[in-house]
């Protein structure tokens, strides 16, 4: 588990988020700028224990250009009245770039965004209601950036933007599963826009195909091979897929990110987090790289979590702290004893925890 002493970067930190109106656009132009604050440098892409990370949804930050807005002319995908929440708002990287300084102004060192690769085009249809892709996690292709957010060039442009006013450029990465088994392309993956296999079609083995997770069915293993929220879930034992999400992690490095968040590793077999973290820490420059391991508190699978970084290579972040912080700081229904307690039990990684093991 990641220690006290780095909480400021990847708890207290990553609490500035980007809270954007689902109605309208954030006005950068009306908030004061404050002191920039000094951090580890750029060149440092391994240490963000003094970085302020700012999280932010590209689609819903500012729009910087708005030829991408609807780059196919789908219906029911764009809504330029911003009041569609299920729809792209127009926010993308032209828009972070306008407004690197009003970042730098707030004393922002790194930058947490939307993952940046081509997720699913079209909406997807549930219960009559239509959503779409404008959050990332809908992956179609990880090889070629989302035309919504902009092209190979205006994504260099950014992390160059960033880098030269001092931040570092973090993306999140989802290697976990493609989109929906039942959408238009039945959670089709694409290696630079060549169709390699449909959930339906997939002479290659690249999914499980056990079904969706239902909440009653709660091991190790069904979490780690059922489908999640119906999305199609890679089979990250089989080589073609581990080799395909190496090669397109190395691309994304190759233009210059600084870090990566790893979506959903509750969702991934410690074999595959400790080979694509080995993979990711054998470059010659080395990123920061941290996973998103859900718990709630208590939870079964508390020891597993806090476990999980020893096994597998990735840090984690801590949700053990963010729940209690936000029981006792927002709905109050934890006191400050709570809140020392839990300091205490997960100062060093302890076990000594009020909750259980996870029993797989």
């Amino acid at each position: 588990m990641i220690k006290k002493t780095k909480r400021s970067t990847l708890i207290a930190a990553v609490l500035i988020i980007a809270l954007l109106g689902q109605s309208w656009f954030f006005n950068p132009s009306t908030v004061l700028a404050l002191p920039v604050c000094n951090a580890v440098g750029v060149t440092n892409r391994a240490n963000y224990e003094s970085d302020i990370i700012y999280e932010l949804m590209t689609d819903r930050f500012a729009d910087g250009d708005p030829t991408n807005n609807n780059p196919y002319n789908k219906s029911n995908s764009y809504d330029p009245s911003h009041t569609d929440i299920n729809k792209y708002f127009g926010g993308d990287w032209q828009g972070i770039i306008d407004n690197i300084a009003y970042l730098k102004n707030m004393g922002i060192t790194a930058i947490w965004i939307t993952a940046p690769y081509n997720n699913l085009d079209d909406p997807y249809l549930e219960n009559g209601t239509y959503y779409n892709a404008y959050h990332g996690y809908w992956a179609k292709d990880f090889f070629v950036p989302y035309e919504h957010w902009g092209d190979w060039a205006k994504f260099d442009q950014l992390v160059a933007t960033a880098q030269n006013n001092g931040i570092k450029v973090v993306i999140d990465y989802a290697p976990n599963h493609t989109s929906h088994k039942d959408n238009v392309e039945a959670g089709a993956l694409y290696r630079n826009g060549a169709l390699l296999g449909r959930y339906d079609n997939d002479t290659l083995g690249l999914f499980h195909h056990l079904g969706t997770r239902a909440d009653y069915q709660t091991s190790k293993y069904e979490y780690q091979n059922y489908a999640l929220a119906n999305l199609a879930d890679l089979s990250t034992e089989n080589a073609t897929v581990q080799n395909y999400l190496n090669d397109s992690i190395d691309v994304w490095l190759s233009h210059g990110v600084d870090g990566i968040r790893n979506d959903a590793t509750l969702h991934q077999s410690d074999a595959f987090r400790t080979v694509f973290a080995d993979h990711i820490n054998a470059i010659s420059d080395p990123v920061f790289h941290f996973g998103e391991y859900f718990i709630s508190t208590p939870d079964a699978k508390y020891d597993d979590y806090r476990t999980s970084p020893d096994r597998t290579g990735i840090q984690i972040l801590d949700f053990e702290f963010a729940n209690v912080a936000r029981a006792t700081f927002g709905d109050f229904s934890k006191t400050m004893q709570d809140l020392k307690n839990m300091n205490n039990y997960t100062a060093n990684g302890s076990a000594d925890s009020p909750y259980y093991t996870w029993q797989p």
